[in-house]
């Protein structure tokens, strides 16, 4: 695509290269030079990109200048005139085969310039987004996985999230929950050329305050909850919450909010700054209320009552003709069964179908398909075994988010003993992430000392800092035997496993299905505590069979 097209209606000036001024001026170039890519990271240039000169909260893409234009930049765009003093406009580059273009608002000049190189594909599928703390990757996976394999026919639904871009026969690994707008863009135009008709994309509260989704116009908007989380980032939970905002503000009239009723600290305030229609989920009063919840140790079954104003709004979706009736059709009743556990799945699953119901599509068509919710990876993902251990791998990193885990274990274990059963015992391996919200390390600490018997500190994702001192701010002045640091992350799952006996939980939390350890300098390769763990019990199940022992 010609620059000159992909700067239309962007507002900018040439810099000379001669002297180093901004002028008012179209490229000289523009109608000649091709943009093949766009890019924000100079190590991805190839020849006849744009690159774009960002300043992060690491590090200053205008220091990559130069290497990008050696590596073939055709363009770049940046902020800071100054920055281009050291560059050596000679030699073996040729100054004739760049322009620069200087921009005041870089995040208004991405997200502009990526729609017009990528034909805007935010307006050419239908967006499910889903923001909060915690329940993002399963409700967005819930969304997919009801519209790929619950509809008939099929509606064609790609994912972008934690656990990376899929759509189609394609998986990209992931890199962050919501790329840069660059990239963002280029994957919903990639997905829409391979046929998806939605996307469901986890919105985080970074992509959010520096404005990687920005342009995107969602059809749909769920929020799942706020906890204390991303303070390191967000420095404040007022801060954190007003990113999380950012979402129901940027919608239109026509979009739709689905909000968590049972949020207290959040859901006036979003009903405020919504621009979508809105409607809301939970235990309490809300236009998708769970009644009669049943907790099973194999999955969940409960009521799930749709007002009258949210059956209107349904209807009138899927009929042009009806109008708002003003509760003329009445509320209606599902009998929901489900392979989900724990009851905050639950939530995000209810989620999930006001999102879809709101969408138009008829609960009735997929109820029965609930039953069969693919297993997230990672997220209260329970490791099959012979040898009666109940092994769960999730994703919890938050106190609240184990708070939840430990509220499903505790259920089991009071079933256990109503049956005048032995008491199962709770065993706990987890970490916390280096160079992010050390705050909250000292709480998961106590959360979990008061909710299990043993506790087992261990890595996650260290970074640059040493994971023994991480481990030791997650104990903080708890002082117990029961509490051992062990680094080694497959040790500790190892000795948690090797701990348990029949009908006792080992609670793996943390890292989910991440296929990657950040270390100091690299993201080394990592299998994943699922499929760690069922290594671990496979060998400890030959091992017993061997000794002869149950």
């Amino acid at each position: 695509m010609k620059l000159s097209k992909i700067l239309q209606d962007v507002e900018y000036r040439v810099i000379n290269k001669e002297n180093l001024i901004a002028e008012d001026l179209k490229p000289v170039n523009a109608d000649d030079i091709n943009i093949t890519g766009l890019t924000l990271d100079s190590r991805k240039v190839k020849p006849g990109y744009a690159f774009f000169a960002v300043k992060g909260l690491e590090t200053d893409g205008h220091k990559y200048i130069q290497k990008a234009i050696e590596n073939g930049a055709v363009a770049v765009v940046l902020t800071d005139i100054n920055s281009l003093s050291s560059i050596d406009f000679g030699g073996d580059i040729n100054k004739e085969k760049v322009e620069l273009i200087l921009v005041d608002d870089m995040r208004k000049a991405m997200s502009d310039i990526a729609d017009n190189f990528y034909d805007k594909p935010g307006d050419k599928i239908v967006v499910y987004g889903v923001t909060g703390t915690n329940g993002k990757t399963t409700t967005t996976n819930i969304i997919r996985d009801i519209l790929e394999n619950g509809m008939n026919p099929q509606i064609t639904c790609g994912y972008i999230g934690t656990n990376g871009i899929k759509y189609g026969d394609v998986e990209i690994p992931p890199e962050m929950t919501t790329p840069d707008v660059l990239t963002l863009k280029k994957y919903l135009c990639d997905m829409i050329n391979a046929g998806m008709r939605a996307v469901a994309m986890e919105v985080s509260s970074h992509a959010l305050a520096i404005g990687r989704v920005d342009g995107i116009n969602f059809d749909v908007a769920a929020f799942t909850n706020l906890t204390h989380d991303h303070l390191d980032f967000h420095k404040t939970m007022e801060n954190y919450f007003a990113a999380k905002q950012l979402l129901f503000k940027g919608l239109s009239p026509n979009a739709i909010s689905i909000l968590n009723a049972d949020d207290e600290a959040t859901i006036e305030k979003l009903k405020e700054v919504s621009g979508g229609e809105i409607f809301t989920y939970g235990k309490k009063q809300s236009d998708y209320m769970i009644r009669d919840l049943e907790l099973r140790a194999n999955g969940s079954a409960f009521s799930l009552e749709v007002s009258s104003r949210a059956m209107d709004a349904h209807r009138s979706r899927i009929d042009s003709l009806v109008m708002n009736n003003d509760g003329a059709f009445g509320k209606s009743i599902y009998q929901i069964e489900t392979n989900l556990l724990a009851e905050y799945n639950v939530y995000n699953l209810v989620a999930a179908i006001a999102c879809l119901h709101q969408r138009g599509f008829q609960i009735e068509d997929f109820t029965g398909w609930l039953e069969n919710i693919a297993q997230v990876e990672g997220r209260m993902e329970s490791v099959p075994n012979e040898l009666g251990i109940h092994v769960i791998v999730d994703y919890a990193h938050t106190v609240d988010a184990m708070e939840k885990v430990y509220d499903f274990v505790e259920s089991v274990c009071e079933s256990h003993e109503k049956q005048n059963k032995l008491r199962p015992k709770i065993i706990s391996v987890f970490g916390s992430a280096g160079k992010r919200d050390k705050t909250k390390r000292p709480y998961m600490g106590i959360t979990a000392y008061n909710n299990s018997d043993y506790v087992l500190l261990t890595e996650d994702d260290p970074r640059d800092e040493d994971p023994v001192k991480i481990a030791e701010e997650i104990r903080g002045e708890l002082e117990d035997s029961n509490i051992r640091i062990i680094p080694d992350r497959i040790e500790a799952i190892k000795t948690g496993i090797e701990m348990a006996g029949k009908n006792d939980f080992v609670l793996i939390l943390g890292k989910g299905e991440d296929r990657f350890m950040a270390r100091e300098f690299e993201r080394a390769p990592w299998d994943g505590d699922n499929v760690i763990a069922m290594r671990i019990l496979e060998d400890l199940g030959a091992s017993r069979k061997k000794g002869g022992t149950n």
